[in-house]
């Protein structure tokens, strides 16, 4: 009986250490080896860092062309695109403003002119009077004092006048030929000559349709034959087409990766299939972009200016996006999916296979949908990603 009991009391103690042992395990492993566990084989992974951007296509130099007063459109005499000379003309515009500031210049140089051709006349007879004798000699020097303020008079309003002879392109011959008592001859003359304002080249380059607008962007102005104007308003631009840059920001926290002379991939947004390259000239640590306002807790953004090495690049690409990808570094990581990733207590675990064992691991960078490990696994480990 003795050996009996002694031989229960092992069975149960047995049994009582397994069933502690099992707890255990399972505290350790929360779950046993299933047929249905998704596994994943870590691996070597060449993988780079990358930061993508998106800049502008610009000349370096450009002269903008404006309205010179509200109106609209008439005809573009020069092609967009075309190499221009100084005097070219380029472009005409109707002003019925400008029509009406005409007139009325006109008219008071005609005004002007006569009144100062009554005084040369009374000072030519005032001479012949006092050359017999019978006028003071201060009434001589009266018609020569409102001579020389009429001549004055003339003066200004001609030089007025001309800035509207040159820009309907009228000639001072048939100006010349108006007088004052004809008002209506004056305005019959301005309603049939019909004369457009003519807008010419003043220096070498392309005529291009793009301009720069206050965010430092570039955007195409697309002049069109009747397209209404404001004065001073940006209609076009003559651009040297052999110096052009890609002008971007970058933010404060990748800005200390970009360095002059880095090489850039680069990619027009209208032309996504041809990839060039370009060279950072310039890295502007001193000008500085925010977003929405100027307050120190606002992302802060630097200008970075960009030569691309395309000799095929012309007016039609000016102001287009172009996407920006700058490669920092190239290296192999083991990379593991991120959703196989346990958090425990600002601890990183992962389920091996071999009996789902939970193992301690250090992460490293994130590559979209992976992430690397930097320590705990090795490459051919099998892990269990859906824990």
């Amino acid at each position: 009986m003795k050996i009996k009991s002694k031989k229960s009391y092992l069975l149960v103690s047995l049994i009582i250490l397994v069933s502690i042992l099992a707890v255990s395990y399972w505290d350790v492993n929360p779950k046993s080896a299933q047929q249905d566990d998704q596994l994943y084989t870590v691996q070597w992974s060449d993988q780079s860092r990358e930061l993508s951007l998106v800049g502008y296509l610009s000349p370096r130099q450009t002269t903008w062309i404006t309205a010179p007063e509200n109106g609209s459109i008439a005809n573009i005499l020069t092609p967009i695109g075309s190499q221009v000379t100084p005097g070219m003309p380029l472009v005409t515009m109707k002003s019925q403003e400008l029509q009406t500031a005409f007139l009325e210049a006109l008219i008071e140089y005609i005004s002007n002119r006569y009144e100062a051709n009554d005084a040369l006349r009374e000072l030519q007879s005032q001479e012949k009077l006092m050359q017999s004798g019978s006028t003071p000699q201060n009434d001589l020097f009266k018609a020569q004092k409102e001579h020389a303020l009429k001549e004055i008079n003339t003066l200004t309003s001609h030089k007025r006048l001309s800035y509207y002879i040159e820009l309907f392109q009228y000639d001072w011959k048939d100006i010349d030929q108006l007088t004052l008592s004809k008002v209506d001859q004056i305005k019959d003359f301005i309603k049939q000559e019909n004369k457009l304002i003519h807008i010419f080249a003043n220096q070498n380059g392309t005529f291009v349709n793009y301009q720069d607008d206050k965010n430092n962007q570039s955007t195409k102005s697309s002049i069109q034959p009747g397209m209404s104007v404001d004065k001073n308003q940006v209609i076009a631009g003559i651009s040297d087409l052999n110096d052009l840059s890609i002008i971007s920001e970058v933010g404060e926290k990748e800005i200390h990766h970009i360095q002059t002379g880095m090489t850039a991939s680069l990619r027009l947004s209208e032309n996504p299939n041809i990839t060039f390259e370009g060279v950072v000239e310039s890295v502007d640590l001193h000008s500085l972009f925010t977003l929405g306002s100027t307050s120190s807790n606002k992302p802060r953004f630097y200008p970075i200016h960009i030569k691309p090495n395309a000799n095929w690049l012309g007016a039609e690409e000016l102001g287009q996006p172009v996407k920006i990808t700058f490669q920092f570094e190239h290296k192999e990581v083991l990379l593991i999916p991120i959703d196989a990733i346990i958090i425990e207590k600002d601890q990183y675990f992962i389920l091996r296979e071999d009996g789902r064992e939970k193992v301690a691991i250090e992460l490293g960078d994130v590559f979209d949908e992976f992430i690397a490990v930097k320590s705990g696994l090795s490459a051919g480990d099998r892990i269990i990603t859906n824990h």
